[in-house]
């Protein structure tokens, strides 16, 4: 069955553009329209952003019909049964976007905070579908705008501050460290306020984006960064990732780096089979994880890598259609 949870039609993307209209009416020379990319991402991401404020009308996401709530969605699921079917979505733009408009519609309309924050979650896959550039800052923009309409929402809730954080991070690193100093002071602000309220949530994450926020900025009097901080966040973040959250490994990787050296940072890369993952996130992460694992070694080997200019997180995780990275032996999961 579909689910329409959408407000408002998309009218200003679907009129016709006014240079074809007077090609039309006047019947005289036709303007000469520009073609239209056959690319998804370039298609659709204008009428994307100009409807953003009211979250309009796209292709609603085709639910079982037996399942007819928006609970199959929830990324906090077992990996067994719905994992392999979700997991495709994750990786098309289009499609991980549609899953976030749709819950976070639902959220608007119901105030079902669970549905919020599932979209926030959906969110952060969506941008880790894009290219490098304007739009991973679009999105992290976007990212930023729903965070703080749930921070307001619900300002005694740790989600709201949390999210907004990270997709202040996440604009920061699409813009690179150098180009983002003067985002740090929101930033710290409300990783502080996420801190203050829970700093276990989304597995202790919130001592990971302050790790990478101190590993890959510059340090004073530049900015804020410190390799011995950003080592102390990860020690933090250890009892709630090591062996769960893959991430945690990349971020070690390029602070081992910077520590001891580029065979460190392999060594923190190998550890990735240390990780059992025990949810539908979790085991997404890890996918992501080990794909940028394998982007970040090359960008080793060849000499690319720099903390200033590299990030293994701006890879496009679109790379992963059509590949399944399998999970370790030792975890005995079936998807």
């Amino acid at each position: 069955m579909h689910l329409s949870v959408y407000p408002e039609p998309l009218a200003r993307a679907t009129k016709t553009p006014p240079a074809c209209r007077r090609a039309r009416d006047t019947r005289t020379t036709p303007v000469k329209m520009k073609r239209r990319s056959t690319q998804p991402l370039q298609r659709r991401t204008l009428a994307k952003l100009a409807t953003l404020a009211g979250l309009g009308a796209l292709t609603p996401v085709r639910l079982d019909a037996n399942q007819p709530s928006l609970d199959e969605l929830d990324p906090r699921q077992q990996i067994a049964g719905n994992y392999h079917r979700l997991r495709n979505r994750f990786q098309v733009p289009d499609d991980v976007f549609q899953v976030a408009l749709t819950l976070w519609g639902r959220y608007k309309r119901d105030g079902i905070k669970r549905y919020g924050e599932w979209a926030l979650i959906y969110l952060l896959f969506w941008w880790q579908t894009l290219p490098p550039g304007k739009p991973r800052i679009q999105a992290a923009q976007i990212g930023q705008k729903l965070s703080k309409i749930y921070e307001n929402n619900h300002p005694h809730e740790v989600v709201g501050p949390y999210w907004l954080a990270t997709f202040f991070g996440s604009e920061g690193i699409s813009r690179g460290p150098l180009n983002s100093i003067n985002m740090i002071p929101t930033l710290s602000a409300k990783l502080d306020r996420a801190s203050e309220i829970d700093s276990s949530y989304y597995y202790g994450s919130v001592h990971m984006v302050r790790a990478k926020m101190y590993i890959k900025l510059p340090p004073f009097p530049m900015s804020t960064g410190d390799l011995d901080k950003g080592l102390a966040e990860l020690e933090k973040a250890r009892q709630y990732q090591q062996g769960r959250f893959a991430m945690w490994y990349l971020v070690l990787a390029e602070a081992e780096h910077q520590r001891a050296g580029e065979t460190a940072a392999r060594d923190a890369l190998a550890r990735l089979s240390e990780v059992c993952p025990d949810n539908l996130v979790t085991a997404f992460v890890y996918e992501v994880s080990m794909f940028m694992a394998e982007k970040l070694a090359k960008a080793l080997d060849d000499g690319r890598y720099n903390k200033y200019t590299y990030d293994p997180l701006l890879e496009s995780i679109e790379e992963l259609r059509g590949r399944e990275i399998p999970f370790p032996g030792q975890c005995g999961i079936r998807k």
